[in-house]
């Protein structure tokens, strides 16, 4: 129970001794003014009771001092600064962030709204200095070091992060997000009990995961492939990798000649650095087979990782002997890392050509496309469609290149047939489509992209895909052609909203929001015939440090009025690209749609 103090001289409140943490969040001590007609001990409940406190304060009359004068002035401004933040209006918190100071400076509360502030608009070490105040104020609130590691996590400062969510989950033994958290950087394993059930999670430190590990390990010795998985999940998740490297080793005992064990015990060493080891294995590998250029590529990425450039070069080389189209050989060797170029395309093409290698060729192509030359691009391509017709990695790029230089009697006579034997994947007609597209019969290419999808076995995303495309083809659906600016966990940095005359409009998408992401809205629209209506739109707002990123405006082609108005449907997302994709919606009609480039 609360300590209760002696009454006032008024007896209309009492001094009650509470331990809600949020006393010191908001700046105010442990022993506070309580309505003597109110229960001592709900001063001490979860969430506490902020309007019992402000009455007493009130009751308190002219005996008020500070901090109760302070706190009791800054509670105007709570509701509408609640308001605000909900609604992503982070100019107008600012302001009553510093009204709040102004009355009742120095507390956790306001820092660490500053650092929310901040951190919706996208300026991150400024939140998380500001998260940093309000932790260092008001270390008792698990929520400050939640976001503060959060964001520390997110910008790439693993071990603060790892600290600060250690310590949201020492003062909140039930926060999942700070569990997961801390478990997405490996901080912690999370384990199922119950694979199928999300809420059997249980989360265990390295220490005792690992102990977990070494007696599934201890049980499994004998069993190959059951060695192979775990080894792979530990060197994969950077768990326990060296007891994967040891079922590595183990399973090389059961099965010494089996290519697959050999070659992941080989990267196993070198995941672990032990480049000795591991180059002993490759070679062991190679030489066991000598004529699979895979096991030359394996030796190449062993050799490259101990810093021995001459045997790479020369594993690559053979690799390349044994397998004139292995691409990862030829990208390393024709150095494609530096960018295109003529002269790698060139050269590409003799090694093509002498090997008869059509991926020499589709390399060369694709360089050559890179920069810009389609017609260079696409006598590559048909070169490399005349050494293999039917391989389909060709006729993919060969249809890609044809519709990018927009050759129509290629499209016809190379790529058509072979779309219309069925025998190869869903790939084929949809470049096939867009070539269609690029040379004006969108018609037609939307027959086949239905064909395509509405044929027997078709995946449920392609079909998917095909919709949405259809839908951007005849102006149901349209792309921006901004891409928002994305934080470093692939997040949207700052929120998106409305750009009206003169004024920030609704925030549409928040901050933080992982990709994809969308939202839906009304639009009111007047108009007094037959016209467009705009929705213009920006990323970030106005009044901050940074201007807002202009997104342009996607136009509505609207139906006549006849005075009044009426309002339209929007659907706003934003793709795994980062650009955003509209359509508007009338009732059960969709409107045509296109992007505006924003203005300079």
């Amino acid at each position: 129970m609360p300590k209760v103090g002696a009454l006032s001289m008024s007896t209309q409140f009492v001094w009650v001794d509470s331990n809600s943490w949020e006393l010191k969040f908001f700046g105010l001590p442990s022993r506070i003014p309580w309505p003597a007609d109110a229960d001592p001990a709900k001063a001490s409940e979860e969430p506490f009771d902020h309007e019992q406190l402000l009455h007493a304060i009130e009751l308190m009359g002219p005996e008020a001092e500070q901090p109760w004068k302070g706190y009791l002035a800054a509670a105007n401004n709570f509701d509408a600064l609640a308001e605000v933040l909900q609604d992503g209006e982070g100019p107008e918190a600012t302001t009553l962030l510093d009204e709040v100071e102004a009355v009742h400076p120095g507390t956790g509360f306001v820092a660490f709204h500053r650092g929310i502030v901040a951190r919706e608009d996208g300026h991150y070490e400024e939140a998380i200095r500001h998260f940093e105040d309000a932790a260092h104020k008001t270390p008792e609130v698990p929520i400050v070091w939640l976001q503060l590691g959060m964001l520390q996590a997110q910008e790439g400062d693993r071990n603060k992060a790892i600290a600060a969510l250690s310590n949201a989950t020492k003062l909140n033994p039930r926060d999942r997000t700070a569990f997961e958290a801390l478990a997405s950087l490996k901080a912690i394993v999370k384990v199922l009990r119950d694979p199928k059930d999300p809420n059997s999670a249980t989360y265990v430190g390295i220490p005792q995961y690992r102990q977990l590990c070494e007696q599934q390990f201890s049980g499994m010795r004998d069993n190959h492939p059951a060695l192979l998985e775990f080894a792979d999940f530990q060197l994969r998740n950077q768990f326990a990798p060296d007891l994967g490297v040891q079922a590595l080793e183990r399973a090389r005992e059961l099965a010494p000649a089996d290519p697959r064990t050999l070659s992941a015990l080989a990267n196993g060493y070198r995941i672990i650095s032990q480049h000795d080891k591991a180059k002993a294995v490759a070679e062991d590998l190679a030489n066991r087979f000598p004529t699979e250029s895979p096991a030359w590529m394996n030796l190449a990425q062993i050799l490259a990782a101990a810093g021995d450039r001459d045997g790479e070069r020369a594993a690559l080389e053979k690799a390349l002997e044994l397998d004139p189209n292995a691409a990862p050989a030829l990208a390393v060797l024709f150095k494609l890392a530096d960018g295109p170029n003529a002269d790698t395309e060139r050269r590409l093409a003799e090694h093509a050509e002498a090997n008869k290698a059509p991926f020499g060729f589709l390399l060369a192509s694709d360089g050559a496309h890179n920069r810009g030359d389609h017609a260079a691009a696409l006598d590559y391509a048909a070169r490399a469609y005349a050494l293999e017709p039917e391989r389909e990695e060709v006729l993919l790029h060969y249809c890609a290149m044809i519709g990018a230089a927009k050759d129509e009697p290629r499209l016809r006579r190379d790529i058509e047939p072979a779309v219309h034997t069925a025998k190869y994947t869903k790939r084929l007609d949809w470049n096939y489509a867009h070539a269609l597209k690029n040379l004006g019969h969108t018609n037609e290419a939307i027959n086949a992209l239905i064909s395509a999808a509405s044929a027997e076995g078709a995946p449920e995303d392609f079909q998917h895909t095909v919709g949405s495309t259809i839908d951007m083809w005849t102006q149901k659906l349209a792309q921006g052609g901004v891409p928002l600016t994305l934080n470093n966990i692939g997040g949207i940095a700052r929120p998106v909203l409305l750009s009206l005359e003169g004024e920030d409009g609704a925030v549409l998408i928040k901050a933080g929001q992982q990709l994809p992401a969308e939202a839906r809205f009304p639009w009111r629209v007047r108009l007094d015939g037959q016209g467009e209506t705009r929705v213009s739109l920006q990323q970030g707002q106005t009044g901050g440090p940074t201007d807002p990123l202009r997104l342009g405006s996607f136009a509505i082609k609207s139906p006549p009025v006849t005075g009044g108005s009426h309002t339209i449907q929007c659907l706003i997302g934003a793709g795994p690209d980062g650009k955003l994709l509209f359509k508007a919606i009338q009732g059960s009609r969709e409107m045509p749609v296109r992007w505006i480039e924003p203005k300079p």
